[in-house]
C-alpha cells in the first residue's frame, strides 16, 4: 500500500504530464506554429539582428529582401523617409523649403539609384529598434539596415541629404538622425541644395 504523501506526488506528476500535453508544451494550438522568427523576440522585438539578401528596390527607404530560411519580406528604414518617384505622392511641406513635387520625384530617383548601388542582390543587416515593434501597419518590417561592415544606411541616406528624418517615431537613433538632417540642410547637401532655388533636376 503506497504512503499517502507518495501517492499525492504521483497524483500531482500525472497532472502536469496531462497538462503539458494538452498545451503541446508550446503555449500554442496544435498545428499553429509560435509567432517567433530569426528577426524578432517575442515581446519586444529588439535585441538582436540577421542577415538577409536584398532582392529588390522600391524607393530610398524601402526594399525587398530573402531571409535566410528563404522568407520574403518587405522592409522598411526607420527613423528616415526618402521622397517619392512620383511627383503626386510627395507632400512639400515634408521637405520645405523644398517643395516643388516633381524635383522632389527627381531625387527620390536619386535616393533610390543610390541605394540599389549599395546593397542590390547583396546581404545587409537588420536590426529591430528596442522603442518600435517589428513591423508597421502596412506588415512591413520596421528595422535599421546596415551593410556587413558595420556602416548604417539609415544614417548615410541622412548625411548624403536624400533622406529626411521620420520624426513620428520613438525610435532610440532619431536624435542622431535629426542632427544627421540639420547638418545635410546647412551644407545644402543633396536635395537641400535645392532649398530656396530654381529646383535643377539632378543628372
Amino acid at each position: 500500500m503506497k504512503r499517502p504523501e507518495t501517492a499525492v506526488t504521483v497524483y500531482i506528476f500525472i497532472i502536469i504530464v496531462i497538462l503539458a500535453s494538452l498545451s503541446g508544451c508550446t503555449g500554442t494550438s496544435p498545428g499553429i506554429s509560435p509567432k517567433v522568427t530569426p528577426y524578432s523576440v517575442p515581446g519586444t522585438g529588439c535585441g538582436t539582428t540577421t542577415t538577409a539578401t536584398v532582392t529588390d528596390i522600391v524607393d530610398g527607404d524601402t526594399i525587398h529582401v530573402r531571409m535566410a530560411d528563404g522568407t520574403k519580406e518587405k522592409v522598411r528604414f526607420l527613423g528616415i523617409d526618402t521622397p517619392e518617384t512620383d511627383p503626386e505622392g510627395n507632400n512639400p511641406r515634408e521637405y520645405a523649403p523644398l517643395e516643388d513635387t516633381g524635383c522632389l520625384a527627381a531625387w527620390g530617383k536619386v535616393a533610390k539609384g543610390r541605394l540599389a548601388s549599395l546593397v542590390l542582390r547583396k546581404q545587409v543587416v537588420l536590426e529591430p529598434d528596442c522603442r518600435e515593434g517589428n513591423r508597421d501597419t502596412y506588415g512591413r518590417l520596421l528595422v535599421y539596415v546596415s551593410l556587413p561592415d558595420g556602416t548604417d544606411l539609415n544614417a548615410l541616406m541622412l548625411r548624403e541629404g536624400l533622406a529626411r528624418a521620420y520624426t513620428k517615431t520613438s525610435a532610440e537613433r532619431l536624435p542622431s538622425y535629426i542632427s544627421l538632417e540639420k547638418t545635410a540642410r546647412e551644407k545644402g547637401t543633396g536635395m537641400w541644395g535645392q532649398a530656396n532655388l530654381e529646383c535643377r533636376y539632378p543628372d
